[in-house]
């Protein structure tokens, strides 16, 4: 059976360190045989996401992938010590019975390290209103631990890619 998992990504930039470090994650997801859908907060109409329109085209498929995942993976900066306004808006989307079993993961990147605790304590929260959820430590790495070449690849330091690594088999584990 083909596990899938869905990619949402709230930064609102169009190329960030989080959505590298989110693509990345991905594509070791994949290599591991999962079957990604991807989604940021730039995949739906403003209005959408504001009054949230539970009935637009995009936001019905996006709820169509959660339901059929078995992971969810949300991607943020950190903002003052807080994820990104956007995810909540496409959070807010899901209703509370939709992630059950599922494996969620949260995946942050901060200027200041000491705001990465800080936001995976309100993550778990989240998990907790998403009944039946299963939900994961986030992985949080800092802006000194990411990097980006001259080609706009992510550079990750050792302990970032080990960091990475134990993510993912957190994500993979958590499954049946």
């Amino acid at each position: 059976m083909t596990k899938r998992a869905v990619l949402v990504s709230g930064s609102p930039a169009e190329s960030s360190r989080s959505g590298r470090v989110l693509a990345a994650f991905g594509a070791r997801l994949e290599a591991r045989g999962f079957t990604l859908e991807s989604y940021s907060v730039r995949s739906f109409g403003v209005e959408d996401l504001i009054y949230g329109r539970a009935e637009s085209e995009t936001v019905q498929r996006f709820l169509g992938s959660v339901q059929g995942a078995n992971a969810v993976v949300l991607s943020s900066p950190v903002y003052k010590a807080t994820y990104a306004g956007a995810l909540k808006l496409m959070i807010d989307l899901i209703a509370p019975t939709a992630l059950e079993g599922k494996a969620l993961l949260a995946i942050t990147t901060a200027r200041l390290e000491p705001h990465l605790s800080q936001v995976d304590e309100s993550f778990q929260r989240l998990y907790r209103f998403f009944r039946g959820s299963i939900g994961l430590s986030s992985l949080g790495l800092s802006d000194e631990q990411l990097g980006v070449d001259e080609a706009g690849s992510l550079i990750l330091d050792s302990p970032a890619r080990f960091a990475l690594e134990q993510a993912l088999e957190r994500l993979t584990g958590a499954l049946p």
